[in-house]
């Protein structure tokens, strides 16, 4: 990893901003789960490479890299299908409070498969996330789409956390944006076949929902996952992964706004610990890039 600078976390905070509008957009969108993933990748690719373009940026990538892509791509189309299920199932809250979970997945599963050493504040940095997230989760039937919804959470975040290892073993060589383009254009492939499943002839459904489309592909997409995905040259997976817990704090939010969900005392204790630990860690990066520039 470079070394950290403030522009590094300034950057990490915007990808954390722009991320957070995914779950109230996940609910926004009054499309089929696999039609809505499908739009955001074709959009998302389609900004990404524009982008390069106009910037006289290179869009080549070795075979080798290529090759190297194939799992973290379908580990993330597994994350945003099951994200997504888990938001239409369930609502905003624990959508994203069941996602952020990786966390402490990535925790356990990053020394493991990239061979670190273990930072040990990430653990207690992690249990405590969690105990977080027991005050912002409600109570619900086990028979419910609730639990259905805790579920696809779950998974979705074993994918998140598993992608983001992967990715950060290649980020060095392959630029942010080329890989996540990259990405959203093979997911885009891939899910192509399973558009026969839906009834496309119905455009008024893709055209009473475009502004919201756009702002998924081009800004929470393209942009916030650009970010973040550049984020890991300068940061561990876990450190991002803990930072961005107030990811689902900020997305609550956009659901109280756009939503009317309205969240009781205990999602304000939760979100209070969320934030505390996110502040923590931004507090000893910082520290260790002073100690590394004096």
């Amino acid at each position: 990893m470079k070394a950290t600078s403030t522009l590094n976390i300034v950057e990490l905070g915007i990808a954390i901003l722009v991320m957070s509008t995914s779950g109230v957009l996940g609910k926004q969108i009054d499309l089929p789960v696999v039609l809505i993933i499908w739009s955001r990748c074709l959009l998302g690719a389609i900004a990404l490479f524009l982008i390069r373009l106009i910037f006289n940026n290179s869009c080549h990538i070795s075979r080798s890299d290529r090759t190297k892509m194939i799992l973290p791509t379908l580990l993330m189309g597994v994350h945003w299908l099951a994200y997504f299920y888990a938001l239409k199932l369930s609502n905003v809250a624990i959508g994203m409070l069941t996602l952020f979970t990786y966390p402490l997945m990535t925790s356990i599963l990053e020394p493991v498969l990239l061979k670190d050493s273990m930072v040990k504040r990430h653990l207690p940095l992690t249990l405590i996330t969690l105990v977080g997230i027991y005050f912002l989760m409600p109570n619900f039937d086990m028979n419910d789409d609730l639990t259905v919804g805790v579920l696809f959470g779950l998974l979705a975040a074993l994918s998140y956390a598993i992608r983001n290892i992967l990715i950060r073993k290649h980020i060095e060589v392959i630029s942010g944006s080329l890989s996540m383009a990259y990405q959203l254009l093979g997911l885009s492939i891939v899910l192509g076949p399973l558009l026969f499943f839906y009834p496309l002839e119905q455009n008024q459904y893709f055209l009473e929902n475009t502004g919201e489309l756009f702002i998924l592909g081009f800004v929470t997409t393209a942009v916030g996952h650009t970010l973040f995905v550049r984020s890991f040259k300068y940061f561990s997976v876990t450190t991002v992964s803990i930072m961005s817990n107030l990811t689902p704090v900020l997305g609550i939010g956009w659901g109280m706004i756009f939503l009317s969900e309205m969240p009781n005392k205990d999602i304000y204790i939760g979100g209070s610990v969320i934030l505390l630990v996110t502040l923590v860690e931004i507090f000893f990066n910082t520290k260790l890039d002073k100690k590394n520039q004096s």
